[in-house]
């Protein structure tokens, strides 16, 4: 009788360790804080430099005279900005991240 509460003790014990390290691979897999594999998406915006600031550039649309659009600057892209901003109504692409209004990049 002892040997067959041992077997099952092991088996539970198993199974229960088993289960347990599913759920943390699981966990790892849907908590994860990166959003994929390529990184987070970028988009772009093409117009004309309005207004360019320290912190912050205002670009308006080429395609709608309406639309003007701010963005912020990432710190490593505001000191090389600062240095060198673009001038007023020169005609810029932004690309920044999707959902957001950082800018990553400025050509």
């Amino acid at each position: 009788m002892d040997g067959f509460r041992t077997k099952i003790r092991r088996a539970v014990g198993f199974h229960l360790a088993g289960c347990i390290s599913c759920l943390l691979l699981l966990s790892l897999f849907l908590f994860s804080t990166t959003p994929g594999f390529g990184g987070p998406k970028q988009d772009r915006f093409r117009g004309k430099v309005v207004y360019a600031g320290p912190k912050a550039i205002s670009v308006q649309s080429l395609s709608n005279i309406y639309q003007v659009r701010m963005f912020n600057y990432t710190p490593a892209l505001e000191k090389k900005v600062n240095a060198k901003r673009p001038p007023q109504g020169k005609i810029v692409t932004i690309y920044y991240l999707r959902g957001t209004e950082t800018v990553v990049r400025i050509d």
